[in-house]
């Protein structure tokens, strides 16, 4: 579900961006795909997020 929402803010060039543990209940693999579209996202938006996790709060610079 986190993928369908950040591709919908992606989208619909949503001016701020607030994710809230994105990553929380995902395996590796899914993190790092939405980790990426995270990247893709901040490029083009204010994104302001929640991370307990800190390799992924970090990952997305």
């Amino acid at each position: 579900m986190q993928g369908v929402n950040i591709a919908r803010a992606l989208i619909a060039s949503a001016n701020l961006l607030l994710p809230d543990e994105p990553t929380s209940a995902l395996n590796p693999e899914s993190t790092a795909v939405v980790v990426k579209m995270l990247r893709e996202v901040k490029r083009k938006t204010t994104m302001i997020g929640i991370f307990h996790d800190l390799i992924s709060g970090t990952a997305g610079g």
